[in-house]
């Protein structure tokens, strides 16, 4: 629903079974991946969604994974710093995770200038450390 197509302000991107949504070749990704917004659902975070039908937040399962698994730090990159990062950040450092942005691995979409700025200083002040 944040789509441009369906009234939402974004192009259509990362869509499941798509080339946007492929991760990056040379990553190598070891262990169970978390899917979101597979369906009437939407959200920045990692760690939840909203179910439009409901209104309800949900949670993704990360949170849970990464419990089960004795984790307790989250470095975080991807896009965008302004929205999906920094949501996903605040959303870990709540949870009590000891949490990291690496500052190379991000980037903002700027709406307005000076939103990812914003958004990692709100990070930071929330207690997220950017590398």
């Amino acid at each position: 629903p944040h789509f441009a197509e369906f009234g939402g302000i974004w192009p259509v991107h990362c869509v499941r079974d798509t080339w946007g949504a492929e991760f990056h070749p040379g990553l190598v990704v070891d262990g169970e991946l978390i899917h979101k917004a597979t369906g009437p659902e939407d959200g920045y975070s990692a760690f939840s969604v909203q179910h439009l039908p409901t209104g309800e937040v949900r949670g993704t399962g990360l949170e849970e994974l990464l419990r089960e698994h004795d984790v307790h730090r989250v470095v975080i990159v991807g896009i965008a710093t302004d929205y999906c990062v920094r949501e996903s950040g605040l959303d870990a450092a709540r949870l009590g995770f000891e949490t990291e942005v690496l500052g190379e691995g991000v980037r903002a979409v700027d709406l307005a200038p000076g939103d990812g700025e914003r958004a990692l200083d709100e990070l930071e002040h929330a207690g997220v450390r950017l590398v």
